[in-house]
């Protein structure tokens, strides 16, 4: 391999203020490495080769990925709508999200379920934030895990609503990913619609319902957000009935939902580190390739 000049400022077009964060002298001390254009093209199709199989080990990956995602959803869906038992017996709803359901659920007014609350910020509250991602977490986490830039309110933080765990949150975005199911105490902006239950209830099994693809979908079709471009109120949690059961059973569909999830997480979680493999293999190889740290094998020629 010969050194080569990596760019000439004064055979290029480029004006010098396309170039504000890199000094002209910066750029003539740089040198970048030249084979011959037959290796060079050796090079090339080797690497167009390897790289190819990489892509299509990464896109089968990817397939897998989106099949346990969606096998996911399906067993959500499942489990909150029909149950454990697939030999139940099954009941007309009456309730057009649901037509069946088993024999011994009822169908209940969500607002009888679930209430609109409206305590207001306490002492000591913490600001929260509902994401789809982490669910309902601090502010302060929120911006430790993504690295993000949140100023907390300092002003109108009476309007504030106060939060306390298993406290339901219909968020801007509950519409495209459910309602939020909140584990920790503090307080949340006034433009959230923070939810208590009004009966005795196993807050996990409605944390798995409201995350389920049919009761999205229901909420989904209480407004068209787009086109009018409101927030999601309780007045729309309000139009999608609920269902209850027996709270023994609540339980059992939460905890099956907890470990069966838990399972299909690991196996999205191993797939995804072997796609962040395969990324690091990809770089490194086109680097040791087109540096002249490795050279074609001959049999690859």
């Amino acid at each position: 391999y010969m050194l080569h000049p990596l760019f000439d400022y004064q055979k290029s077009n480029i004006p010098a203020y396309m170039q504000p964060s890199l000094r002209m002298e910066d750029l003539e001390k740089m040198v970048c490495c030249l084979p011959n254009l037959m290796n060079q093209k050796i090079i090339a199709d080797f690497l167009d080769s390897k790289c190819s199989q990489i892509d299509a080990t990464a896109e089968d990956i990817q397939k897998e990925i989106s099949l346990l995602e969606d096998y996911k959803k399906s067993v959500i869906t499942e489990a909150v709508t029909k149950g454990l038992n697939p030999d139940a017996e099954m009941k007309d709803s009456g309730v057009k999200w649901l037509p069946k359901i088993p024999k011994h659920w009822k169908v209940i007014p969500s607002k009888w379920l679930f209430a609109n609350s409206d305590i207001r910020r306490q002492t000591g509250d913490e600001q929260l934030t509902a994401s789809q991602k982490y669910g309902i977490i601090t502010q302060k986490d929120y911006t430790a895990k993504e690295n993000a830039q949140i100023v907390l309110a300092t002003q109108g933080l009476e309007k504030w609503k106060h939060v306390e765990p298993n406290d339901f949150i219909i968020s801007l975005r509950s519409f495209q990913g459910g309602l939020e199911m909140s584990e920790i105490t503090g307080c949340i902006t006034w433009h959230y619609v923070v939810l208590k239950a009004q009966k005795k209830v196993y807050h996990k099994y409605y944390k798995w319902l409201f995350k389920s693809a049919r009761y999205i979908n229901a909420l989904q079709g209480t407004c068209n957000f787009i086109r009018d471009g409101q927030d999601l109120r309780f007045s729309n949690f309000a139009l999608v009935p609920l269902f209850e059961l027996p709270l023994e059973e609540q339980q059992q569909i939460a905890d099956y939902l907890d470990s069966k999830c838990s399972e299909i997480d690991t196996l999205i979680a191993d797939k995804k580190r072997q796609l962040d493999i395969l990324a690091d293999y990809k770089k490194s190889l086109i680097y040791e390739y087109v540096t002249g740290k490795k050279e074609v094998p001959v049999k690859d020629f």
